[in-house]
């Protein structure tokens, strides 16, 4: 009997991680604000207008994510049955386009996230924001190419 080691893939970040890391920060923030929110409203407390400005950022960017989605299945629920070469190649631009266009979005939802997160933060430099954002957008481009190549690791 063969005994064989499980290899397991060691890349710590991935295309999956940022879109889970996506999903954790958003629903965080809208979780302990919404409870502030209605804590506030029940001890007559008002919430600082730069964290309601951070809600609706963060729901702007919610919607922009939920339309992409759409605009990805309706243009892959509208490949038509193929009657010429012509239509395979068509159907397959347009599905291979839909999909390469979302993790390209990405980059746009992370830094708009991670800006609408760290804007209301007062005490960080400007500096500071620019490098992080400079980071995440490199980080992001690194694995969406990462991920076209095929690599196992990052």
């Amino acid at each position: 009997m063969d005994i064989k080691k499980i290899k397991v893939k060691n890349s710590g970040v991935t295309l999956t991680g940022v879109v889970i890391s996506l999903i954790i920060v958003m629903g965080i923030f809208f979780g302990m604000f919404n409870y502030m929110n209605k804590m506030g409203e029940n001890s007559d407390v008002e919430i600082p207008s730069k964290y309601n400005s951070t809600y609706y950022k963060l729901q702007d960017e919610q919607t922009a994510i939920d339309e992409k989605n759409k605009d990805i299945r309706y243009k892959l629920n509208n490949i038509s049955e193929a009657d010429d070469t012509y239509q395979v190649a068509w159907n397959g631009l347009k599905g291979l386009g839909s999909t390469l266009l979302l993790p390209i979005a990405y980059i746009d939802y992370a830094v708009n996230v991670m800006d609408a997160i760290i804007d209301p933060v007062d005490f960080v430099p400007s500096w500071v924001n620019s490098l992080v954002v400079m980071g995440v957008i490199i980080l992001i481009v690194f694995l969406i190419l990462a991920v076209l190549k095929g690599e196992q690791k990052m």
